[in-house]
């Protein structure tokens, strides 16, 4: 299929719908974005979540500067006002019924409930009116502020909300005054919509305490000493706190300088386990909060090194230059500490072994030097 007839496809409402189900919605956004682009899609994510903030700001656009996003929707007012003036009509017409009957006759109890109804249907629309205007303002803010967390599932509510809060679907108020939008593929409630997930920027700002601490702290960290269990205890103390928003935010949100664990095969991989439910969630985040150690380790490694040359100063040390070199590239082919250190020992024992036959050597050249002159007739 060629990329006009995709395009074409795109702008056919018939194939592209308005779609409530969030997998359908985020496979629609997944459509646009490919079409706008024009070319090959690496990130699905990434791609639907730039499409429906375009998105976003197209419809934003179209506002009124001094529109209040709390109030009435011009497209759903007049759903509002009919919905308003049936239930007045009815409410009239209870209000002459009820003057024929006695009071507290069955009839006239009938009657007065039903009115108490359209009452409470009036308070109900009211009130709907106004989470679907706050959470409108709400949700707008977070798209526009980045801080909506990645991971695909919390995407793809995010890119319903947006269709929602858009007003891309028709609405639809029952005889209670409760609000729903219609879809192609059915009918949603507003108590009904998916929440949201935010990026945990407080756990991440704890996990980068903890790299500045291991840095500058200037000494290696050892699994298993007190300073590992309490990094690793007090990572897994904020995760567990947070629980599957904040796990997630770790792994898809990149705010550990930018880099996203999940583009880790290991991590992804554990992942997709943890949501096929083949992995619960203690034991993925204990892969992850390992993950996060390894990398703190490294880090406390760095620190040492930097305290080390400010320590020699302006003296430099060649050997532990030249060591020092040698465990990096160690550490570039996959070696591990307890490798890295055997290597060094038996160096070093062979070091010792080749100086000391070198002055074994140099002994015995000295004793037959000496013996040749010793037996030369010095006249």
């Amino acid at each position: 299929m060629t990329d006009d007839q995709l395009i074409k496809n795109a702008q056919n409402p018939y194939l592209y719908g308005k779609f409530l189900d969030v997998g359908t919605a985020f496979n629609k956004g997944l459509v646009q974005a490919s079409n706008l682009n024009r070319t090959q899609i690496t990130d699905p994510v990434k791609a639907v979540k730039n499409n429906y903030e375009d998105q976003l700001e197209k419809y934003l656009n179209k506002l009124p500067d001094d529109v209040d996003l709390g109030g009435v929707p011009a497209k759903y007012r007049n759903n509002i006002s009919n919905f308003l003036m049936t239930q007045k009509q009815n409410y009239v017409m209870l209000a002459n019924q009820v003057s024929d009957y006695e009071v507290g006759s069955e009839m006239y109890m009938g009657i007065t409930n039903q009115m108490n109804e359209i009452r409470n249907s009036f308070e109900t629309l009211s009130s709907q009116m106004k989470i679907y205007g706050d959470s409108k303002k709400e949700i707008i803010q977070k798209i526009r502020n980045q801080s909506t967390s990645l991971s695909p599932e919390n995407q793809a509510n995010v890119n319903l909300l947006r269709s929602v809060y858009n007003e891309e679907f028709d609405l639809n108020i029952d005889e209670y005054g409760n609000i729903s939008f219609i879809g192609d593929d059915g009918v949603v409630g507003l108590n009904d919509l998916p929440g949201y997930e935010l990026k945990d920027y407080k756990l991440a700002q704890g996990m980068l305490k903890m790299g500045d601490q291991a840095y500058s702290a200037g000494i290696v960290l050892q699994p298993g000493g007190i300073k590992y269990n309490q990094y690793l205890n007090q990572l897994t103390l904020g995760i567990d706190q947070g629980g599957r928003n904040s796990l997630m935010s770790v792994v898809y949100d990149g705010l550990i300088g930018g880099v996203r664990m999940i583009d880790d095969p290991t991590i992804a991989q554990n992942v997709e386990a943890y949501k096929n439910g083949n992995l619960n969630f203690e034991d993925l985040r204990d892969i992850v909060v390992n993950k996060y150690m390894n990398a703190l380790v490294e880090n406390s490694k760095q620190g040492y090194r930097a305290k080390q040359r400010k320590a020699y100063g302006t003296v430099k040390n060649p050997i532990k230059e030249r060591t020092d070199e040698v465990v990096d590239q160690l550490r570039k082919f996959g070696f591990t500490d307890d490798q890295i250190a055997a290597y060094i020992r038996k160096s070093s024992i062979e070091n010792k072994i080749s100086l000391a036959s070198m002055q074994d050597n140099s002994q015995d050249s000295q004793s037959a030097s000496s013996g040749y002159i010793g037996g030369m007739q010095i006249k």
